[in-house]
């Protein structure tokens, strides 16, 4: 069972609106937007300036956003609407909240045979953003995870109920995979009498078998999944636990281990653009779809863009949040920005540079065949006869205003990104006071292979980030619906949760957590199996 969660931003909804312009999400909330006002996309301008964290909650459309917008059209100025956190506790968009009966077959000796899943998921009164695609195509795509396993069976039904619409939170559908397979794992470990972590061992994709073809028709490009289990073991030191079991009960407590390994699908919308522009002076524009709400877009990308240009990053200037960029792309989302972004951003690069060296031919009177780029200038290969990026971009616009060529080096690309498959392995320990039953998070030790970190200082930061909210989701989060009055009366407990992430913080800093390449939305998954342990 996955329970039903709510967010609750320390940012709620505000968007202000004029005529026919919102402030919120970008293109993805535009596009959802425009069709229902029966007007066409570039009517519709979505700008956005801060966005505090959204995890998926503010990427698709509210009702409230849709009647501001009639509202300001009708009165002919700018009405503005703010949701406080009371209301956006009850009205904005839950998650989580489905049911699987799940089935492992195995032979004698442990190895999988076949999987079989029933998932019941609970859609709201109305159809979220993204609509049932959570529970049944992001749930199914990340199976078997890292499990070599030939026949899977998933039927999946999606259903409207009385409770508050769900949509993407953290996951959607990834969380909920990871969790059903770790579950029946640990159960088959305990009817099979087969200790849990060689179970798992036992039944990991090999490294020789990549790329892997799984039941439900994806391809996992590459994985090292036993390097992954062994250095999380090692992290947690596992070969002590049953020490630190005896000494604990020394104290009068129990001490359990949980361990769970991940794999999720990364990508989601595969399209994305990047514009490289050129204002004048010593200046790059890079343009982006997506919205930063606190990955540290500009942190990233900027440097990334200043190497393959071989120019200062102080010279780029990131810009988002403007609908009429018209960069296509979809939302920052289904951990997505870094692979997709960075992919276009190549490629806007590379049709960039072709562009000059063609203008930067006819400007310096020589064959492309000639012009070599490098270090912020093109030049005439074994002369030191050359011109900047720059200068050749404010000679481009000039040729291109005389008709002289048919386009400047402005450049936006748009390229499909394939999905990837990050995983990991998590291992958690706790303790239990049975005469009180108090639970204390002791020690947590996390190992995720995401391929190429573009930032380790921000993976490292999502890494501790995401545990910490993935504990509090496993361990606190729970959304109660009183069916009397039709409303929900979940509450925050405050002052255990300030213990709890002081708990998890102390755990973090006594294993010293190194560098792990993770990617944000995988530790509510995994913190997830600390609920049976």
């Amino acid at each position: 069972m996955f329970l039903s969660l709510a967010a609750l931003p320390v940012s709620s909804q505000a968007p202000p609106a004029k005529d026919e312009a919102v402030h919120n999400e970008l293109r993805a909330l535009r596009d959802g937007l425009a069709p229902i006002l029966g007007v066409p996309n570039p009517r519709l301008r979505v700008t956005t300036e801060d966005v505090g964290g959204a995890f998926g909650l503010k990427t698709g459309p509210y009702p409230e956003y849709l009647a501001i917008l009639v509202a300001a059209k009708k009165l002919g100025r700018p009405v503005f609407w703010m949701s406080n956190r009371a209301e956006a506790f009850l009205s904005d968009n839950h998650a989580r909240d489905a049911y699987s009966d799940v089935e492992l077959a195995l032979d004698e000796k442990g190895k999988f045979l076949a999987l079989r899943i029933r998932h019941l998921g609970n859609m709201g009164a109305y159809i979220g953003a993204v609509g049932a695609n959570i529970q049944t195509v992001n749930l199914a795509r990340c199976l078997p995870g890292m499990y070599d396993i030939k026949l899977i069976d998933i039927g999946a039904r999606c259903v409207f109920t009385n409770t508050t619409t769900t949509a993407p939170y953290r996951g959607a559908g990834r969380p909920e995979a990871n969790f059903i397979l770790e579950r029946v794992i640990d159960e088959a470990a305990r009817v099979s009498g087969i200790d849990p972590i060689r179970l798992r061992r036992r039944n990991l994709i090999k490294t020789s078998a990549m790329p892997y073809k799984t039941a439900v028709g994806t391809t996992i490009d590459s994985g090292e999944f036993e390097t992954v289990l062994d250095k999380a073991l090692a992290l947690a030191e596992h070969d002590g636990f049953k020490q630190r079991r005896r000494e604990a009960a020394k104290r009068g407590k129990y001490r359990g281990i949980g361990i769970s390994c991940m794999l999720e699908h990364a990508g989601g919308f595969p399209l994305e653009a990047t514009a490289l522009n050129f204002p004048g002076g010593e200046r790059v524009i890079l343009g982006l779809n997506v919205q930063s709400t606190g990955q540290g877009h500009a942190t990233t990308f900027n440097p990334m863009l200043a190497e393959r240009l071989g120019i200062k990053p102080e010279l780029i200037t990131h810009q988002h949040g403007d609908s009429a960029m018209e960069i296509a792309g979809y939302a920052s989302v289904g951990s997505r920005s870094a692979m997709t972004v960075s992919h276009a951003m190549i490629k806007t690069v590379e049709a960039l540079l072709a562009k000059g060296k063609t203008i930067a031919a006819t400007v310096l009177e020589t064959a492309e065949a000639d012009i070599e780029y490098g270090d912020g200038r093109f030049g005439i290969v074994g002369t030191d006869r050359a011109i900047s990026l720059f200068d050749l971009a404010a000679r481009a616009k000039e040729m291109k205003q005389r008709g002289e060529i048919p386009e400047d080096l402005d450049t936006k690309v748009t390229a499909e990104t394939p999905l990837t498959f990050p995983n990991g392995c998590h291992i958690a320990e706790v303790e239990i006071d049975p005469a009180t039953g108090e639970l204390e998070l002791v020690a947590y030790a996390a190992v995720d292979d995401c391929g190429n970190a573009l930032n380790k200082m921000i993976v490292e930061g999502q890494t501790h980030g995401s545990i910490v909210q993935g504990l509090g989701q496993a361990m606190m989060e729970l959304n109660r619906i009183n069916y009397q009055n039709l409303s929900s009366d979940g509450r925050t407990q405050y002052d255990m949760a300030k213990r709890f992430v002081s708990q998890a913080e102390d755990a973090l800093k006594a294993k010293n957590l190194p560098f792990a390449n993770n990617l944000a939305d995988k530790a509510a998954s995994i913190a997830t199996q600390l609920a049976g342990r």
